[in-house]
């Protein structure tokens, strides 16, 4: 091939679509289109769904058993606006797990109210 005029050959990137069906030329090919990795937790953020159930009953405990979903998401470190995280997704399941939504006395909004069977959870 001759050499461009900065005295470099011009480089060719080939992407096959297809890979080939049969042969050493099968088992050599790489795939052309590499998945996107899935969404993954915060760095340093809880990653299953027991930590994160764990650190919601610890939140609502250290708030006397009530606080808004917002106060709730912030502790548990997420953010509230990335409604398509999975991570927010696996906090808002376990948060209903662990409480009601209520209409309480000196709250404007309706909050999150630990359900009785976690008042006395032990945190581990």
């Amino acid at each position: 091939a001759p050499a461009s005029a900065a005295g470099k050959a011009p480089r060719i990137t080939v992407v096959r679509k297809t890979p080939p069906s049969s042969g050493a030329a099968a088992a050599e090919a790489a795939p052309a289109v590499v998945a996107p990795r899935p969404a993954e937790a915060p760095a340093g953020g809880p990653g299953d769904t027991a930590d994160v159930k764990r650190r919601a009953i610890a939140c609502l405990l250290d708030n006397n058993g009530v606080c808004s979903a917002t106060t709730a998401c912030h502790y548990l470190g997420v953010d509230t606006r990335d409604k398509d995280n999975p991570f927010y997704k696996t906090v808002l399941a376990a948060l209903r797990e662990v409480s009601e939504v209520k209409h309480m006395p000196g709250h404007d909004k309706r909050v999150l109210v630990l359900k009785p069977q976690y008042r006395s959870a032990a945190l581990r």
